[in-house]
């Protein structure tokens, strides 16, 4: 969600604990960690799935994906088999991420990796 949404929750739902998640229609909703309730930022904690920054760009590897959904064509993998998520992110040194903006699986992306 926006930082900006996040600051204003409190005052509509206070004492809510708010969790950041991770996912796309293809790999499902990974298991997260939030730095905290006030924050944007999370770890992926999921067993099943490792997740890089290439680029400003997420990318998923998952353990049971199935590369029979249309939505899996080859176009949607990086040349080393990394599933390719379209959002864009910024990621802290801790490790900790933060999901900037949602993109569209495109020619643009396929463009610059």
């Amino acid at each position: 969600m926006p930082e900006s949404l996040l600051l204003r929750l409190p005052e509509a739902f206070p004492g809510a604990k708010y969790l950041q998640t991770f996912g796309t229609s293809e790999t499902g909703i990974a298991k997260t960690s939030s730095l905290s309730s006030s924050s944007t930022l999370m770890k992926i904690d999921d067993p099943d799935q490792e997740y890089k920054n290439r680029r400003g760009r997420a990318v998923v590897a998952e353990q049971d994906a199935d590369p029979g959904l249309p939505e899996r064509a080859m176009d949607g993998f990086t040349e080393d088999g990394w599933f390719k998520t379209g959002d864009l992110v910024e990621t802290a040194a801790d490790g900790f991420l933060r999901v900037v903006g949602a993109a569209r699986r495109s020619s643009m992306w396929a463009a610059r990796r």
